[in-house]
Formats: structure tokens, sequence, C-alpha cells
């Protein structure tokens, strides 16, 4: 090769990746409402439009590795890779839809960091919302020193910031309502976060999070904008003497986020993005980003609805019953879950030797013989632990349960989001899946992805639910109108709804052994089909719904999970109407804050053709005075008529429609 082809060639390679760092680059959603526009010279820097209105404004994204190397920083462009798909995933436990639609186009951007490393970044633009990601391809581990993003908004943006003070946290905040310009410095909150700027739902969240920290996010002093801070690798900890069996003190924490391997994908950092709060809702992004499916045998996992012991105290009303827990106690609870049909009992702290001996069962208790007689029954056991114990003998205690003919367990007070404890939720899902027990966390942080992957795990708390009623007023119509818009976006949530002791704000008592819900028995009911969670609790005791027959009469016709859902009519905070479909039959509910409210919702909306007997359990005649009152009523309607929903302040309202068969049509099994 002559010296002047030679130089033409690196002339035109050196053009080239000129020319590459130098455009700018635009990607458009599918519907072509979201624009994400990016730079990459010399540092990776993004924007988001929506319907041309500028959202998102030039923000930073940058990887700090090894040595304080800076990945996305002073960067060279050498490729960049346009891509389009479109599919439809299918979902062995639907909490939402039996298929969800994953249709993006985005752009992989290949960057070199010398002649042997390279290392890319990954966004994908749906209808729905914008994702990035990075993408490493190192030979050695890296140690993850900071992640860097500064989120920048225009002046005027909202938040609703869940504060959190500390990184030992359950993660049950409040959403703070905020202008972003006067939130304060050093405040930071943790995910999801849900932004209104200009006008338009940005909700923050991360998922398929795998050997790395949760991220928390930081207001900044200067301006509009957000930044995250992450716990540190965690040392060395000690029992905290408060509560030792569960709490914990950090004695020594790592100057690194995460040690992890150089070839790997890191978690998406995604935003639901819409101008109808109902989309909040009906997003699947965070599932459709989630890593793919990892167990492929999963007919035993089996959701449901579940009796639960904890939140009643177990006051059963009884007087045989309370002189103690025993194995005739839980008979009890099975008892009922069976004549109603409810898949299982959960057996919560109590129930074993010690908190920290969860092999052995108390002495008034044997398991055995409690899952023996619930396999008469029809009903299964899940067994309540704290997760210190089974973090150190993982494999036997499951095998344990296993052999004892145990379904499932509820893993409590993790309070942690660092690199290993994010391993740990994976580790309890492998092992649980090996022995063939569905999960339930508790004293969690928000979903990260692993429900796609491990379908056993079922549910996540990370959320402020039901059981603050046992010492908080906290739980009011607004709150629990949040939580299907922020916290219900990135997956299922156990609330655990079913209390039958109901009060109106004026009338409300905090009562830890008789709590009290705030707004009216309705709502309650409603919230089985407005909140996801393939396994869903009846909180409140037998004896309590033994008292009124008709309430889990209702509660077991409604299913844990759903073919197909569909947001009518909904604001944040204040008013949702939403309905779901499994199989031919359709569910319809509605929830309200503070104001009473009536609404019209047109059938056609949801229904398919034809003639449906409709069950409505709506706010009764009293329950302006009386949250406990309802109203049960049998009618028979077709698609082209409407339903008139009267809510009283704090009010729900709920109906099931059920297809009508002609003479001539033979219903399908």
């Amino acid at each position: 090769m002559s010296m002047k082809k030679h130089f033409l060639i690196i002339l035109t390679t050196l053009l080239t990746i000129t020319c590459l760092d130098a455009q700018e680059i635009k990607l458009f959603s599918p519907n072509r409402q979201i624009e994400v526009r990016l730079k990459t010279n010399p540092d990776m820097i993004w924007s988001v439009y929506y319907n041309n209105k500028l959202i998102l404004k030039e923000s930073n994204i940058a990887l700090q590795v090894n040595d304080g190397y800076l990945l996305g920083v002073n960067q060279q462009l050498i490729f960049k890779q346009p891509i389009s798909i479109q599919n439809n995933i299918k979902v062995p436990v639907s909490s939402k839809n039996s298929f969800y639609r994953s249709y993006y186009k985005g752009m992989i951007l290949t960057f070199r960091v010398s002649d042997l490393r390279e290392y890319k970044i990954e966004f994908r633009v749906f209808d729905d919302g914008v994702a990035y990601r990075f993408v490493t391809d190192f030979e050695n581990e890296l140690m993850i020193e900071n992640e860097i993003i500064k989120l920048n908004f225009p002046k005027g943006t909202e938040v609703f910031f869940p504060t959190e003070k500390k990184f030992i946290s359950h993660n049950e905040r409040l959403y703070q309502h905020f202008n972003m310009d006067t939130i304060g410095y050093l405040n930071y909150a943790s995910l999801p976060l849900l932004i209104k700027s200009q006008g338009v739902n940005m909700l923050f969240s991360e998922t398929n999070l795998q050997d790395y920290p949760n991220m928390y996010m930081l207001a900044n002093q200067d301006g509009p904008s957000l930044s995250p801070i992450f716990p540190h690798e965690v040392d060395e900890t000690r029992p905290n003497p408060k509560k030792p069996d569960r709490n914990e003190l950090f004695v020594f924490q790592k100057s690194e986020i995460a040690l992890t391997f150089g070839k790997r994908d890191f978690p998406w950092r995604f935003f639901i993005i819409s101008d109808q709060d109902g989309d909040l809702i009906e997003s699947n992004i965070a599932y459709t980003l989630s890593s793919p499916q990892k167990i492929w045998e999963t007919n035993w996992i089996k959701p449901g609805r579940v009796v639960w012991d904890w939140y009643n105290a177990n006051a059963l009303y009884k007087e045989e019953l309370n002189k103690e827990i025993n194995t005739d106690t839980y008979k009890y609870y099975i008892d009922f879950a069976s004549i109603y049909g409810f898949e299982y009992i959960l057996m919560d702290e109590g129930w074993s030797k010690s908190t920290t001996n969860v092999k052995e069962a108390n002495n008034n208790i044997d398991i055995e013989e409690i899952v023996a007689y619930g396999e008469k029954k029809n009903v299964d056991i899940i067994l309540w632990l704290l997760w210190k114990p089974l973090d150190q003998d993982m494999d036997s205690i499951l095998y344990t349960y296993n052999k004892w003919g145990v379904k499932g367990i509820k893993v409590d007070f993790m309070q942690r989001g660092d690199e290993y404890m994010v391993n740990y939720y994976k580790r309890v899902a492998e092992t649980a899946a090996k022995y063939k027990l569905i999960v339930v966390f508790h004293g969690s942080f928000k979903p990260i992805g692993l429900m796609r992957a491990y379908p056993n795990v079922l549910s996540y708390e990370g959320l402020r639910g039901n059981e603050y009623n046992k010492w908080s007023s906290a739980i009011t119509p607004e709150h629990t109108l949040l939580l299907p818009f922020i916290r219900m976006a990135v997956g299922p949530m156990d609330f655990t709804p079913g209390a039958m002791n109901n009060a109106h704000p004026a009338q409300f008592k905090v009562s830890y052994y008789n709590p009290m819900s705030m707004g009216t028995r309705c709502r309650q009911l409603a919230m089985y089909v407005v909140y996801e969670s393939p396994l869903q609790m009846l909180c409140d005791a037998p004896t309590a719904y033994e008292k009124e027959p008709e309430i889990p009469a209702i509660i077991s016709r409604i299913p844990t999970t759903w073919d197909e859902t569909k947001v009518l009519k909904a604001k944040i905070g204040e008013e949702l109407v939403i309905a779901r479909r499994k199989n031919k039959t359709w569910y319809l509910a509605a929830m309200t804050n503070s104001t009473e409210r009536d609404i019209k919702i047109l059938l056609k909306q949801f229904l398919t053709p034809g003639n449906y007997n409709v069950t409505i359990v709506e706010d009764g005649a009293n329950a302006k005075s009386n949250a406990q009152d309802f109203e049960v009523s049998e009618t028979k309607l077709n698609n082209n008529q409407s339903v008139d929903i009267h809510m009283v302040a704090g009010g729900g309202w709920l109906a099931i429609f059920e297809p009508l068969f002609g003479k001539n049509k033979k219903k399908k099994k």
C-alpha cells in the first residue's frame, strides 16, 4: 500500500469519527410524540421533548470506574447502531396483562477506551417513555466508584418526593408534593419518583438491577435538578441494640458502590412519560426492560388470596381461640379460607421457635400437622421469616420448608439497598424456585426487575400500606390514590387491603390491636381490583369477616392476576376508575379522594358486545356518616349502556360483569 493511500485511509477514519462525535443524534418514539436528543462530544448529554415541549433539559450521564476513570466523559464514539424492536412478551404470572407489548426505537452507541476496551450506551424510546443503560466489555472486574447523572428540568417543575432520612430504610415514605425550585438542598428520595415537567408526567425509576446498589435521588442546589446517591458496599454491620434480631448498624462501608463483572449490562434508568395520568398505570416499561425469564417450569407457581394473621393481631373474638396461638388457631384460619376458596394462609411472626431459629416451630404449633390439614382443605401455607437467618442458612431452611410441605415465604426487614442486598434478593428467588416456593418481600425496596426473571417472586412491599393504620393516621384517601400512579407503576405492591373496621377521618383513631382504615368499606373492596398483587392479602380477622359474610364472598370472586387492564378515568391523588379482565369477566373499580364524586362510565369503553349480569358493590345510603355502610345489588346491562358511579368522600365502588350467553351459544369451559 502506498503512503498516499495509507494517509487517505487514516484521514477518512478520523473524519468519520469526528463526524460521529459532532453530530447531534435524534431519536423518536414509534408514535413520534417523544424525541430524545443526544450529544456525544466531548461528554454524553441527553435531553427529552414531548410533543415538541422540552421536559428534560440537557443532562449528563457518566460512570466512574477504577481509579476515577469516567465512562461517558471525553469519549470517542466509533459506531452507531439504530434499533427498532416490536414483540409481545408472554407473562407467566400476569399481574396486569397476559401479554406485554414491547415496541421501541433506539440507538446503541459504541465508544472506545483503548484498542482492547470498549463500552456502549444504549437508548430506547417507547411510545410512553425512554430508557438508557451502560454496557461494558472489559476483561477484569470493575470497581464502580460512582454513577454520575444530572437530570435538569425547566423552572416550575413539580415532584412527588418520598423523602428518606437514611439508607437503612423500609422505603415506606409519604409522597410529598414540592415545587422542585424550592425542594431544599440535600433532601433525597427513594424510587420511583414522579415528576411533572411542563404539565407532563415523568416517572423515574430503574430496573434490571443486578450486582449493583439501589439508586436514590438527591435534590441539587443549582436549580430544578436531581442527581443520584448510592449506598456503598457494606463491609461490616452489627446488630442494633434496640431490636438486634432485625435491625442493623453499619460499622464499615467501602469507598466504592459496587465491585462487579467487567462484561455486563448495567441497570436501566427509565422515565415513563405521558400527559395522561392513567398511562402511568398502563405502562409496561418496567417489566419489558427487566431481565428475561430464567425459570421455565412455572406450573407450580400459584397466585391467590391470603388469609393473614398479623394486622388483626390474631384477635379472633372466640374464647377458645384467644387463650393462646396454637395449631388449632391456624386450623381455624384454614377452615375460613377453605369455605371461600382462598388459596393460602400466612403464618406471620410468632410461629417459629424464635425469630432467629426459623427451622423449628414454637411449642404450641405443629407445622406439619397444619400443612397436612391445609392439604385436606385445599389451602396452602406461607411462612414469615427475617432475612438475616435466611441469609445465613438459606438452602437448609428452604429445603426444610419444602419438606414440610410449605408453599411460600414472606421475607422481612431487609431495610437495605446496597449491592449485597440486591444480590441477596436474587439468591432468595433462585433458591426458593429450586424448592418450589413462592416469595413476597417485605421491609424491602421497590421491584427491580426480578419478577420477570423469577416469576415465583409474586409481590413486594416498599410502600406505606394498610399496616400503618396500627400506629399512624397517614393512610389517607389521598395517599392511597397516589400509590397506583407512583409505586404501582414499577410493579405489584403488597398493600394488604381488606380492613373491616372503617372510619372517616373525623372518626379515625390509631389503634395497634384494633386498627381502623380510613375511608369506606367499599374503598377497601375496590383495592382488590385497583391494586396489583398476585398475592392479595385479607388483612382482617376471620371472625370479623364472618360477621358480614357478603364481604369475603365478594373478595372470593376477585382474581389476583389479570388478562387485560384499561384505565378509564384518572387524576393523580384524586380519582381513579379502572377496568380489568380475567377470561371473559370484567371487573370495574373506582376510588375517590376526600371529595364526594359522581362519574358516568360508558360500558363500551371496555366491554365487548353482549349482555352481562352485573354485581355492584357501592357506598351505602348512610356511608357519609358510617364508613362501613355498603350495598350489594344485581342487575343486567349490555355494552351500549352506562353506569353511574357515586362515591362518598373517601369512598369506593366495585362491579363484576359476567357475560350472559344466549340459548344457542354454549359457554366455553
